[in-house]
């Protein structure tokens, strides 16, 4: 029975893990067979930046394919309709299966953003999508200026411009409801001397459904929602959970960087650490990752894929959800371990 304790709690986490390049990868994005990595590495002759794309075989880690470019810096990237959609600073870009980028555009194209003194510039903060259309947010901004304001647009997948809203707060993250469809745009506004969250529940023209503070101080990094349309507004504070009508559930303090919801539970991340939540915001356990910072992360079918850098270089590693052993299950073992014990001892007594 000790055996069976010492092999739970020794369980190793496998899988594969691959260190390509110097650089980091930013955003994973997930198609049935491959995974696209995709953040920035360093030109070995220039040194300078540039914008990376690896196509990875999902059971294996196998290299399959790259692409580089000069560009912006990545900070999100989505797959939806056999396309790859890049939101860098100052573009959207969508490449083919291949990958080849087949289109870009400027976030401004298209838009009537508000006007200062000088000429706007929308620079992009986050995309997401509900399968059938791209949402942008981002700041407007003018040279030698501070952020005017937000923005938040609604695209096709070919890009056309179907809508936009402007707000005078800052947003950080964005996403789609599964269950309402409605689109959930988390940031910060000023209250009084100190920035606070806010979360805007739009409907899908972009109407405004609800406002709501949560009471967070500082800005959320994001919003993910569970299969119940509840949602997940995380940041420096913690993870607060709200129902899908924008009420406060609960809470769970800490700061994380990425937060993902799969299969009932919520996967959160901490520079290299990841740890595994239920929905109700009940810690289960921790683990650190082989990566030293973990950027982003998907889970499918049992597996934890993560992707950021290890020792400066680009790093992406998958581990088997399946190794880490439930703690209701490990407490489990050790009380039958311990029972059985005592009737080893009990017994040994009697001879």
């Amino acid at each position: 029975m000790w055996l069976l304790v010492l092999a739970l709690a020794a369980s190793a986490w496998g899988g594969w893990i691959s260190a390509s390049v110097p650089g980091e990868a930013v955003s994973i994005c997930s198609t049935d067979t491959h995974l696209y990595v995709v953040g920035y590495a360093y030109d070995v002759q220039t040194w300078r930046l540039v914008t990376r794309i690896e196509v990875r075989d999902k059971a294996s880690g196998q290299l399959v394919k790259t692409y580089t470019e000069p560009g912006d810096l990545i900070n999100s990237c989505v797959a939806i309709g056999g396309r790859l959609y890049l939101g860098r600073l100052f573009q959207i870009s969508v490449y083919d299966p291949e990958p080849r980028r087949v289109d870009e555009i400027e976030p401004s194209e298209g838009a009537n953003p508000p006007r200062g003194p000088g000429h706007p510039l929308l620079q992009i903060t986050r995309l997401a999508t509900d399968g059938s259309h791209i949402y942008v947010i981002g700041v407007v901004v003018e040279h030698g200026q501070g952020p005017l304001q937000s923005f938040i647009h609604k695209r096709s997948l070919n890009l056309t411009l179907l809508g936009e809203r402007y707000f005078n707060l800052t947003l950080s993250g964005v996403g789609v409801n599964p269950v309402t469809g409605h689109v959930w745009a988390v940031g910060s506004a000023a209250e009084g001397n100190r920035s606070v969250w806010i979360v805007l529940i739009l409907d899908q023209n972009l109407n405004t459904v609800r406002e709501a503070r949560p009471g967070e101080e500082g800005w959320p990094y994001g919003v993910v929602f569970d299969d119940e349309g509840n949602a997940y507004v995380y940041g420096p504070g913690g993870v607060v959970k709200m129902s899908k009508d924008g009420d406060v559930v609960s809470r769970a303090e800490g700061h994380y960087q990425r937060v993902l919801y799969s299969g009932g539970r919520l996967y959160l991340t901490r520079c290299n650490q990841l740890a595994v939540y239920d929905k109700n915001l009940k810690p289960l356990y921790t683990l650190e990752t082989p990566l030293d910072t973990v950027n982003s992360l998907a889970v499918e079918e049992g597996r934890i894929y993560v992707a950021g850098q290890k020792a400066g270089k680009y790093t992406t590693a998958a581990l088997e959800s399946g190794g880490a052993p439930e703690p209701t299950l490990l407490l489990t073992a050790l009380a039958a371990a311990s029972i059985a014990t005592a009737l080893i001892l009990k017994r040994l007594r009697k001879h």
